[in-house]
């Protein structure tokens, strides 16, 4: 999926809160308000030459930073592309400047590819200028341009011919929204974008309102290929979630810290719809979370009975799940050692997963390391997942074998039928990974 998102400058302490969008317009002093124009609720801009055009979901008008006695007047719509493959959001002042005319403003892009693209990533948000062609109390009507930049490798981008024209209030309602009560004030917003990397669901996103160009969310759920309507828990390792406001983590679960629960009401026709309630970082509370999305390039999957999953972290936005399908288990004798081999894929085939084990004596129930890591004679030979697949801004993933690593593979039953076990340990940090909550589960 495909973002684009504009907001104004003259961003308000952090400690402001989120005001959630009200159905109050304040009055407009421009005179281009007493004159008539036409809307059609779509909007259209050339990234580097290409051009990008769609219908505009929904529009509203909020007065954010009353706190302080300079309440901006803020204008925020979502749009989708023609052909469901991009999103466009916006939002900006109708006072940035001194003319009122030119609000300059945070816009980020994501161009039906990987990289997001953002003004944020040069370290100057005022690389994009707003003019308004026409603005009324129930309409406005604009264009928009400047520079981008991708964040790895940083790489500008032009924003060219841009324009917009809506009606507040009105649209298509394609679904890309969230909300949920942090300790009781609302925190609404838009995703981003919505993919399936290795059997997860990754919704990212940023709330409404200031700092939007630094406010991040995510909310992860290992779905399968298939998602399908189900309860998910992060302390069975299958749900993550982080709100990050610059230097401060107003919100993180994991699958050891926090308790969320995400229940998957509906995946129809590849927009997905859910409900999420529990708490983070082990007592902050999250209430009455709603979620709907299109998931981009949606194939969906029959997922085998044979599985396999993992849980990585790096750092508080570098925390990943991973699973996928086991192809084949199959006990073998090589060279005077017993062998377990398991392998499998993810990510409709185009990423792998492998696992082998050895032992002098019979493959059996216990734990299997490394050689060197532990005093046994059970050890691992092989572990590791490949991956192309990114998420937005962030690398391919690879867990590399090596006697450095502290990975513990845990064979938990073994019998004439299949395998089951659990993976633990790892490292912190480069170049491999903290491994967290794993298991596996393959028939013979």
């Amino acid at each position: 999926m495909s973002v684009i998102g504009l907001a104004a400058c003259g961003k308000p302490p952090v400690s402001d809160p989120v005001v959630p969008p009200v159905d109050t317009i304040p009055a407009i002093t421009d005179t281009t308000a007493v004159l008539d124009f036409k809307v059609d609720n779509t909007w259209q801009c050339d990234i580097d030459g290409v051009t990008y055009s769609g219908t505009i979901d929904t529009s509203f008008i909020q007065v954010l930073d009353t706190v302080y006695n300079h309440g901006d007047t803020v204008v925020t719509f979502t749009g989708t592309a023609y052909n469901k493959k991009a999103n466009i959001i916006l939002t900006f002042n109708t006072r940035s400047n001194s003319s009122a005319q030119t609000p300059v403003g945070y816009i980020a892009f994501d161009t039906a590819s990987l990289t997001l693209l953002s003004t944020a990533n040069s370290g100057n948000p005022n690389n994009i200028t707003c003019p308004i062609d026409s603005i009324r109390p129930d309409k406005i009507k604009g264009r928009f341009s400047g520079i981008l930049y991708s964040l790895s490798p940083i790489v500008k981008h032009t924003v060219t011919n841009g324009i917009f024209s809506c009606k507040y209030f009105q649209g298509n309602n394609e679904p890309k929204k969230f909300y949920w009560d942090m300790y009781l004030k609302p925190v609404p917003g838009y995703f981003n974008s919505a993919v399936i990397v290795s059997n997860t669901l990754i919704l990212d996103g940023q709330p409404y309102g200031y700092p939007i160009s630094d406010d991040k969310v995510q909310l992860q759920i290992r779905t399968g290929e298939d998602v399908k309507p189900g309860v998910y828990k992060s302390i069975n390792g299958d749900v993550g979630m982080y709100y990050y406001t610059p230097n401060i983590n107003r919100q993180y679960v994991d699958d050891s810290m926090g308790d969320l629960t995400v229940t998957i009401l509906s995946a129809e026709n590849g927009v997905v719809k859910g409900i999420f309630s529990g708490s983070s970082r082990e007592t902050d509370t999250i209430m009455g979370g709603t979620f709907s999305c299109r998931i981009k390039n949606y194939q969906p999957v029959s997922d085998s009975v044979n599985q396999w999953k993992f849980n990585t972290k790096y750092d508080w936005d570098v925390y990943r799940m991973y699973g996928g399908n086991i192809l084949k288990a199959q006990l073998l004798q090589q060279g005077g050692k017993y062998i377990l081999a398991i392998d499998g894929n993810s990510d409709y085939g185009a990423s792998k997963f492998k696992l082998q084990l050895s032992s002098p004596v019979p493959i059996a129930t216990g734990v299997y390391s490394y050689p060197g890591a532990m005093l046994s004679n059970r050890y691992i030979d092989s572990f590791y997942f490949k991956s192309n697949e990114q998420i937005i801004n962030k690398g391919d993933v690879y867990i590399p074998n090596g006697n450095a690593s502290r990975t513990i593979i845990t064979i938990d039953k073994i019998d004439a039928f299949g395998v089951s076990g659990t993976i633990s340990g790892g490292t912190l940090g480069a170049p491999e990974p903290g491994l967290k909550t794993g298991s596996f589960t393959a028939t013979f």
